[in-house]
């Protein structure tokens, strides 16, 4: 049998010199002694010659002639990892799916990292010979070969599912420190990843009585209907999490799986449904998935609460009086909501969600008008006041937003075709006593022929 080197030959690939002798020292405590290169074309050179046995490539000297180097042949038969620091942590993204033996990173323990990757090192050095062996002798051999080959790829399939669990972790981590709300990070996180065919999230909604799935704006949302659960819960409970999971595996051709999440870590508040490739069921860790998710929830969830509960909502006559500064660059952004009510006085048997619908309102709002004050006219009308050097992006924003908003989240046993024509209007008020006066006198009139 083909014995592996005691010493392999390690070259060490960065444009920065302090990167390269630090790496340098901690293999010198290994006693190895590595071939440092700042030049890509005289790595390649030395790798012809030498073909070295490891090789450590710093991501930012990764490029060479606008592709990959790791893709090259010179270095098809070599082993390598990846080192990187907080400035190019953003640059391990195309590395998830190349074959390679980990990742060091600048701010851990260097030595602890090498020492654990030269593991996998010597172990992939192992099995690459025993393989060579047996297939030299395959004909006698050939149930060993078989088996070795079956080890191997399973090797590289877990050190995958390793890889991608530390990738989904960083997201989830890079969502939370941009404030990002639950759904966008959910469609972020799972929009880009194969192996996930679809996704929902599902809450409490009327008293406890259903689980509504959740607006998400993301291309893989699975359409799924509300779930009736027979009673009030204040919490999701085991009856309504199997309930869950055999209504939606009648909707769906793969397997799903459901992450319980809860923003107090005692009772649980959400479902997660993602639909998955077969081969993804018992291969990945989805109890550190369902963790990591559970606990962005949570502090999106509080937030969520932080942002509501920051929004000072002022009366009517502040805003008068506001507006008696004629040097003010500032215009009014003026939220029409008629159409609910005048919906409301026609259709008395139906229930409507005002606490939510206004909590979401004052949230969404808040998030794509962050410095905006805003003011209650009356029950029908509420109106923002806006700077004028944001203004034009603030009324686009909050036009979309209104526009996408469905109503149908809040009215009880309604379908979305019923209120179609129920719509939240956003106009501009010109920054005037008179012109305010006169909107609220005016009014919007009643549209109750729309809804007939």
């Amino acid at each position: 049998m083909t014995q592996s080197k005691l010493v392999p030959q390690v070259a060490i690939l960065s444009t920065s010199l302090k990167t390269a002798n630090e790496l340098g020292k901690v293999f010198k405590k290994l006693n190895i002694v590595p071939d440092s290169f700042q030049s890509t074309e005289d790595f390649l050179i030395s790798q012809i010659q030498n073909k070295f046995d490891f090789i450590i490539f710093d991501i930012k000297s990764c490029i060479y002639e606008n592709a990959p180097i790791v893709l090259r042949k010179e270095v098809a038969h070599s082993q390598f990892a990846f080192y990187f620091d907080d400035q190019s942590a953003d640059m391990i993204a195309p590395t998830y799916s190349i074959n390679h033996l980990g990742y060091i990173n600048a701010s851990s323990d260097i030595l602890g990292q090498v020492k654990n990757i030269l593991v996998r090192f010597n172990h992939a050095q192992k099995l690459t010979n025993e393989v060579e062996y047996y297939q030299t002798f395959k004909h006698d051999f050939a149930p060993k070969q078989d088996a070795l080959l079956k080890s191997h790829e399973a090797m590289r399939e877990k050190l995958f599912y390793q890889d991608e669990i530390f990738s989904i972790l960083k997201d989830i981590s890079s969502g939370i420190k941009e404030k990002k709300s639950f759904t966008d990070i959910v469609a972020q996180l799972f929009d880009g990843r194969d192996y996930i065919r679809g996704y929902s999230l599902l809450e409490l909604h009327d008293g406890g009585t259903k689980l509504v799935a959740e607006e998400i704006n993301g291309r893989k949302r699975l359409n799924i209907p509300s779930i009736w659960l027979g009673k009030k819960n204040t919490e999701i409970d085991e009856h309504a999490i199997e309930l869950t999971q055999n209504i939606v595996a009648t909707l769906t051709k793969s397997p799903i799986i459901t992450l319980t999440l809860s923003n107090d870590n005692r009772s649980i508040s959400s479902l997660l449904l993602l639909e998955i490739d077969d081969s993804t069921l018992f291969s990945f860790d989805w109890e550190i998935v369902e963790s990591s998710m559970s606990g962005a929830y949570a502090m999106s969830s509080m937030h969520q609460e932080k942002v509501v509960e920051n929004r000072d909502i002022k009366s009517t006559f502040e805003l008068l009086d506001k507006l008696k500064d004629k040097s003010s660059n500032s215009h009014l952004l003026a939220f029409d909501l008629s159409d609910i009510f005048d919906f409301k006085e026609l259709r008395q048997d139906v229930e409507f969600n005002w606490s939510l619908f206004w909590k979401d309102l004052k949230l969404n709002l808040a998030m794509i008008i962050s410095d905006g004050e805003m003011y209650t006219t009356s029950l029908e009308k509420f109106i923002l006041v806006v700077d004028d050097f944001i203004f034009e992006e603030a009324f686009a924003a909050a036009k979309e937003f209104c526009q996408k908003l469905s109503l149908k989240k809040y009215f009880s046993g309604l379908e979305l075709f019923e209120i179609q024509a129920v719509k939240i209007d956003v106009k501009e008020i010109p920054f005037s006593e008179y012109a305010l006066i006169k909107n609220l006198d005016s009014g919007k009139g009643h549209k109750r022929e729309a809804y007939l």
